[in-house]
């Protein structure tokens, strides 16, 4: 390469190889000429290194190795290096009025001050200055690169009042500042950005603002590596954060913003586009003002993510006629302008105005003041969650919710349309100005808040909308075309259901003094506790209510009906060209005036009348008319029930009546001959096949103190009587009914009847007749005081069936002991003494005759062969056992104690076996009812005894099969018993009974069957029986009992099993030598009679 002429001061060069050096030499790969005023230079091979004192020149060289310059002092004016190769310089320099293009990678060891400008570059090509730069004061500067160079440079002092530079027009590379001294750029100067690419590393980074401003020309990049402050950020470039935080300071910039984590400004414009901001935060007390539409807009254009917009406290941004999006809103401060405002997230205190619509889009919170707006929208998909202030002025501001709304701070809207969801934890008010809308998404209260309705307008809850809030109507019309509407209505000026030909049931509780209106063809239930003083008006389909959820007058020109399941009432006026429907079980009572021309039905429960209800009332199956007032006509069809009264009372009928068949007048009397009247100002027809029912007025007197006869008017008919009723029949125990006629008049008679009148049983026909053997008395006075109802169970109760069962579950237990006695004789390996634990249940249902019960019990029997020989055994046994009979309907129990003596013996020859026995019982019967009805209330117990013997024998013959023995048999049984007679103690209902034998007998059939296995080493048999037993003589076990001072009456109690199935089954066991020991479950299975037994054995032989 060739080096032009320069002009060197004091010389001394040396080669960096073969450590050669000496003023005016050079190394011998190294051709060259040199003097101390000029020389031209040849470096080929090596890299060299020149050590000067001070160099000028003011041509071009040309270099191609690495060069080193080492000198005191570096003066260039006019000096340019085209293709200048890496190159070192190691001593201080002072650059004056440079004009040069530098091309190596490394300058310079000590300081360059610069005051004028400095360019870099080679196409492609970067470079480090090593040498930091001084920016001289009050001067001005430029640094730059060119096209796709890249120059690395230190700033030592930026002194105040320099002015720099970075780039060109022309230079459009880039030029990288990686530090300055004292911590960053800062202090009394400015910094512009002509062109390419200005890069400023952490190091370096804006610390301070700088009071000249910084400038980023149009089509220049400003590049921070680091969190920085820019004071007076001008231009219309680009300015690139590389994510991080940046502190904008008064701005007046028209260019973009990018890569930034937190943009907070301090008051200032920015019209320009921010790209990638994740947040942007107005500083307290600033007001940022943004002048160009889609500044923060990066949902509508693709202009990058800002994440964020914070307001401070006191500050403001602000906005022009343009639409501006503000993503994750917040801060105290106020959000002022013209254009549309979206609001895309955030949670935000401060106070929002705009000139028009401010849209909600994302999740925000928002607790601040809203000043005005044309219109309020929250977007589809949105979610806004407002506790400010709305103010309620003007016409109000108008809101959109295709979102979710929620609102706990004051909301004064004007109207409100959509299909989103309003939750409001406080009032919501609507129609401000007058304004009419239609909503037809979800409103939803909480706390109690309520949908408050004002101003002149109409509010539509649409078909698809939903309510669940309470509401109150000041001013206007609410219309009401949902299915799904739910909470409490205050209505004081105009609520309509506007339903179409739906069906719907509203069950919010309805008061004020307002217009409720039922439009459509469809049916509206009203389900809730209303107090509604206003009118309610039915101009379509139907309204179903009941006492308590229409109150207030009607104006009924289609169907009202009243649906009652327990009880209400309706006292105001009805009126119209409809017509009145009764359905429910409960009672409407009608104390107000029906005017309607459409006529009433009573389909299901009781209608009473005791106001004024004209036309004609049709009481269906099934229902009934009653009350003390006034109707125009009644027609009772088959299964309807006419009740005048509402005790005794008398139903005026001012028309017709007329008696179905199967219709039923129900008359209500008392013992001073009152009784219901229907009092008819027309004819009175009855069907022959109508009927009359006669009760007590208070629904429990019984008639023990009526006069017999006493007859009473029941029925009279201005325009005459025609027809009969069919029958008559009363809830009297112990009074007969008949009816007779004249004319104009129907008349009933009450007759005293004895007490077996009509009995349910024989048991009731029995002690009827024993009660009507005694004087007046307390049983008696007790039994005239029961109803119809009460009588079979009165007559039961003082039966005393206890004392007749008890016989026959006596049999039922001893027959326990003679199965367990059998059992014993069979067992195959049965020892000369044995002992039975057992213990029994059973249950035996209700008949014709006696009454449900159970027996449960249990006890233990001892035996032992006294005469013992093949073939042959004769023993004696002895045993105690407890019972315990409950009727539980009869309120009556029983408890025997027992002890038990017999004889046994076994006849076995082979396979064939006799086995018989002897057993005598003593018993000893404690007893106690309670007889509770009426007038009466008593403990009845008795102490006596009684006895049992039996005699039972059985046949049997053995087949071997293996190891399984099959055993069929028969046999039989008598049993004879006897109780004692008795008195009983406790009251006038006390009993006393005679001496009662019994005799039954019974035959058993069946198969016993045995197997014997092995169980490690330990021998086990298995036996089980399955037969039948059959009843050949004997049928129920009875007592002969009379009152004091009664005829003696008897009375059967608890059936024998007729036939009962016998089934068993148990193990048995050695274990020790000579014992045994058995257990087994036997069961007697009997028609509507069953016994269970569980026994416990143990055999002893020597």
């Amino acid at each position: 390469m060739n080096v032009s002429t320069c002009v060197w001061c004091g010389l001394v060069a040396w080669w960096e190889r073969g450590g050669y050096g000496g003023e005016g030499d050079a190394h011998p790969k190294c051709a060259a000429s040199h003097s101390p005023l000029a020389e031209s230079y040849v470096c080929s091979f090596w890299t060299c290194s020149i050590s000067v004192a001070a160099v000028t020149s003011s041509s071009p060289a040309n270099y191609n190795r690495k060069f080193q310059i080492m000198a005191s002092k570096l003066s260039l004016a006019a000096f340019a290096c085209a293709t200048f190769l890496p190159c070192h310089a190691v001593r201080a320099v002072d650059i004056t009025t440079p004009t040069t293009i530098y091309t190596g990678d490394e300058y310079g060891g000590a300081v360059i001050d610069l005051s004028s400008r400095l360019r870099y570059g080679t196409v492609g090509t970067s470079a480090t200055l090593t040498s930091p730069i001084n920016l001289v004061a009050n001067a001005s500067s430029t640094i730059s690169a060119t096209d796709s160079s890249t120059l690395t440079f230190q700033i030592s002092v930026f002194a105040a009042g320099h002015e720099l530079t970075l780039g060109s027009v022309v230079d459009t590379g880039t030029v990288e500042i990686t530090r300055v001294g004292g911590g960053g750029l800062s202090g009394a100067n400015s910094f512009r950005v002509a062109g390419g690419t200005a890069v400023v590393f952490d190091n370096a980074r804006f610390v301070v603002a700088m009071a000249g401003g910084t400038t980023v020309d149009e089509g220049a990049t400003l590049v921070l590596d680091g969190p920085s402050d820019v004071y007076r950020l001008k231009g219309s470039g680009r300015l690139d954060a590389s994510g991080d935080d940046l502190y904008l300071i008064e701005p007046n910039f028209f260019g973009e913003i990018r890569n930034v984590d937190t943009l907070t400004a301090g008051g200032g414009s920015l019209e320009g586009t921010l790209v990638n901001v994740n947040r942007l935060a107005v500083a307290d007390g600033s007001i940022l003002t943004l002048n160009q539409s889609g500044v923060v807009n990066t949902i509508a254009e693709a202009v990058g993510n800002l994440s964020s917009v914070s307001v401070g406290d006191g500050s403001q941004l602000q906005f022009g006629l343009f639409d501006l999006t503000l993503n994750n809103l917040s801060g105290l401060g106020v959000v002022r302008g013209i254009g549309d405002l979206t609001i895309n997230g955030g949670s935000f205190d401060g106070t929002l105005e705009s000139a028009q619509d401010v849209i909600f889009t994302g999740t925000s919170r928002w607790l601040g003041n809203f000043i005005s707006a044309r219109s309020v929208i929250v977007e589809d998909g949105a979610s806004l969650t407002f506790g400010g202030n709305i103010p309620m002025t003007g016409d109000g501001i108008p809101v959109e919710i295709n979102g979710v709304l929620a609102t706990f701070g004051d909301w004064s809207l004007g109207a409100i349309t959509g299909d989103g969801h309003i939750r409001a934890a406080v009032d919501l008010i609507v129609g401000v100005g007058g304004a009419s809308s239609q909503f037809d998404g979800f409103i939803e209260g909480s706390n109690r808040s309520r949908l408050v309705k004002t101003g002149a307008g109409t509010l539509t809850l649409g078909q698809t909308s939903s309510l669940d809030a309470d509401v109150r109507v000041d001013e206007g019309s609410l219309v009401i075309a949902t299915l799904d509407a739910a909470g409490d209505i205050e209505n004081n000026a105009s609520v309509v259901f506007d339903l179409g030909a739906a069906d719907d049931t509203y069950g919010g509780a309805l008061s004020g003094s307002g217009t409720f209106t039922k439009l459509g063809t469809g049916i509206l239930t009203l389900s809730g506790s209303n107090t509604l003083s206003g009118t309610f008006e039915v101009f379509g389909g139907g309204l179903l209510t009941n006492g308590l959820g229409l109150q207030g007058d009607v104006v009924n020109n289609a169907t009202v009906t009243f649906d009652e399941l327990s009880a209400g009432t309706y006292a105001s006026t009805m009126s119209g060209t409809g017509a009145l429907v009764k359905t429910g079980a409960g009672s409407l009572n009608w104390t107000g005036t029906g005017t309607f021309s459409g006529g009433t039905e009573v389909e299901e429960g009781l209608l009473s009348v005791n106001g004024n209800l004209s036309g004609l009332v049709t009481v269906d199956d099934g229902a009934a008319l009653g009350g003390s007032g006034t109707v125009g006509a009644f027609d009772a069809l088959s299964g309807a029930t006419i009740a005048p009264g509402n005790s005794i009372g008398t139903l005026t009928v001012a028309g017709d009546a007329d008696f179905a068949a199967g219709s039923v007048y129900d008359v209500e009397v008392d013992g001073l001959g009152n009784a219901d009247l229907i009092d008819v100002g027309g004819v009175l027809t009855v069907s022959s096949d109508a009927t009359v029912s006669v009760g007590p007025e208070n629904g429990t007197d019984t008639g023990i103190d009526y006069a017999s006869p006493l007859t009473y008017t029941i029925a009279t008919a201005a325009g005459g009587v025609s027809g009969t009723f069919g029958s008559v029949a009363d809830s009297f125990a112990f009074l007969d009914s008949s009816l007779s006629y004249d004319a104009n008049n129907i008349y009933l008679t009450l007759t005293r009847l004895s007490f077996p009148t009509d009995p349910g049983n024989d048991n009731e026909g029995a002690v009827g007749e024993a009660i009507d053997s005694l004087p007046s008395g307390p049983v008696t006075d007790a039994l005239l005081g029961v109803t119809d109802d009460e009588r079979a169970d009165a007559l039961r109760d003082l039966s005393g069936e206890i004392h007749a069962s008890i016989g026959q579950g006596l049999v039922d237990s001893v027959g326990v002991l003679r199965n367990g006695i059998l059992s014993e004789l069979a067992a195959p390996q049965r020892g000369r003494y044995w002992s039975i634990a057992q213990g029994l249940h059973s249950h035996f249902e209700a008949d014709t005759v006696s009454s449900e019960g159970r027996m449960s019990g249990g006890g233990v029997l001892f035996g032992g062969d006294i005469l013992y020989g093949e073939g042959l055994a004769l023993g004696i046994m002895a045993g105690y056992d407890h019972l315990g009979m409950t009727l539980p309907d009869r309120q009556s129990e029983a408890s025997v104690d027992s002890v038990s003596l017999g004889t046994y013996g076994l006849l076995d020859y082979g396979p064939t076996a006799l086995r018989f026995g002897g057993l005598y019982s003593w018993h000893a019967i404690d007893s106690e009812r309670d007889v509770d009805f009426s007038s009466l209330d008593e403990r009845l117990t008795a102490d006596y005894r009684g006895s049992t013997v039996q005699g039972f024998a059985e046949a049997s013959y053995a087949v071997e099969i293996g190891e399984t023995v099959l055993e069929p048999y028969l046999g039989g049984a008598l049993v004879y018993g006897r109780q004692s007679e008795f008195s009983e103690t406790g009251g006038a209902a006390a009993l006393s009974g005679a001496a009662e034998d019994q005799f039954s007998a019974y035959g058993m059939v069946g198969l016993r069957l045995r197997h014997e296995l092995m169980l490690g080493e330990r021998k086990v048999r298995l036996h089980g029986q399955l037969g039948m037993q059959h009843l050949l003589y004997g049928d129920r076990s009875a007592a002969v009992l009379a009152f004091d001072g009664s005829d003696n009456f008897r009375v059967e109690g608890k059936g024998a099993a007729q036939n009962a199935g016998v089934l068993k089954f148990g193990i048995s066991t050695e274990i020790a030598a000579g014992a045994d020991f058995s257990l087994s479950y036997d069961a007697r299975l009997g028609e509507g009679d069953s016994l269970h037994s569980v026994k416990a054995g143990l055999r002893v032989a020597f």
